[in-house]
């Protein structure tokens, strides 16, 4: 599933997942493992 980044912050990549950054004063340009959207994997059952 693909989720977007809250207004003003953008995903980076950590690893095999993401962590929100907040976006410079500037606004925000692509960088090497940025993204406004992250992939997630769905889970359907809970593990025990």
């Amino acid at each position: 599933m693909k989720v977007q980044a809250p207004k003003g912050y953008h995903w980076m990549k950590s690893g095999k997942s993401y962590k929100l950054m907040k976006d410079p004063k500037d606004g925000y340009k692509k960088h090497r493992g940025s993204s406004k959207t992250a992939s997630f994997a769905i889970q359907k059952v809970h593990k025990k």
